[in-house]
């Protein structure tokens, strides 16, 4: 398996359009790069956008910054929408509301769920960024039974796995997604799996973990220690080589309150603490042993050991 070459980032702007014409290019333009909307507002003169979108393996990464406006989803938006997805949206800097059989109301940070076969409106009161995952409805079955049971509840960015979730999503941006020093399905699976975790939270996801998938767990994690040193490695992998499903794989390490990335990672220091604590390897670079740890270049390696040390590695060496 090779590394992710980089994608392709598609940006669309107002910048050239004529102020009176925005709000009519901008229905026009995220209608048929994304989904049908109808964009309205007070002030047409003044409002501006730009959006991009890159994609990451089966679901999109979106960016989105504008000035305040509406974007309004009714029957006649609905009946164009020729993809069925569920849309996972945080506008990070300001208050917004989102209105479908009664109004929503979040803040900076918080997260929203939504399904493409509703009409909703969505109030934007002040200049907005926006990180829009847009995730096929096949693929969110695989990781949540129910999905509508999250669709317009307002999922808080300061509880527990909602905060984990939401914190790594701000972290997305066309650009690093387009080089990424990992393969796009570890992040892809980190977002099934910290959404899987926030329905559990939310009382979305009523099917609890079997025996036998909490049983997997130590199988699992072992499974990654041993093979974590292949820098390429993912969900797909360990469950080829256990003879399991991805879903079981994903579903028995959230019933330890794991997650594959997170566990990968922490293998991953741990060899690579072993190493620079050995004088069996004292010749070895610190590049040198990032390497062989498996993690994808030294920057990513030195911000993993300083998170979870308070050390840098060439620190640790010195001990």
């Amino acid at each position: 398996m090779e590394l992710t070459s980089p994608s392709i980032v598609h940006r669309w702007s107002t910048d050239s359009v004529e102020p009176s014409q925005r709000f009519a290019f901008w229905s026009e333009t995220v209608s048929a790069a994304l989904t049908p909307l109808t964009i309205c507002g007070e002030n047409p003169g003044l409002f501006q956008a730009e959006t991009k979108l890159v994609s990451m393996g089966p679901i999109q990464l979106v960016n989105q910054v504008g000035s305040c406006h509406r974007a309004l989803r009714g029957a006649r938006e609905v009946s164009r929408t020729e993809e069925h997805t569920y849309n996972l949206l945080i506008n990070m800097t300001s208050s917004w509301h989102y209105d479908h059989r009664g109004v929503t109301k979040l803040g900076p940070g918080d997260a929203l769920f939504t399904n493409s076969l509703d009409g909703f409106n969505l109030d934007f009161f002040a200049p907005h960024k926006v990180v829009n995952l847009r995730l096929p409805a096949i693929w969110i079955r695989r990781w949540l039974s129910a999905p509508d049971a999250l669709v317009g509840l307002r999922i808080p960015c300061d509880s527990n796995w909602s905060r984990a979730l939401t914190s790594f999503v701000v972290q997305l941006t066309t650009e690093f997604v387009s080089n990424s020093p990992v393969p796009h399905s570890v992040l892809v699976d980190q977002i099934g799996t910290l959404l899987a975790l926030v329905a559990a939270e939310m009382g979305g996801y009523k099917s609890a973990p079997s025996h036998g998938e909490t049983a997997l767990g130590p199988r699992i994690l072992d499974c990654i220690s041993q093979r974590c040193a292949e820098p390429t490695l993912t969900a797909d992998d360990v469950a080829a080589a256990l003879h399991i499903s991805v879903r079981t794989l994903h579903r028995s390490l959230v019933a330890g309150k794991q997650t594959f990335g997170a566990a990968l990672i922490s293998a991953r220091a741990t060899v690579a603490l072993r190493m620079l604590e050995s004088p069996l390897f004292r010749r070895l670079t610190t590049a040198e042993i990032s390497r062989r740890a498996g993690f994808s270049s030294p920057a990513h390696f030195s911000r993993v050991l300083k998170r979870q040390t308070g050390r840098t590695p060439t620190e640790l060496r010195k001990k």
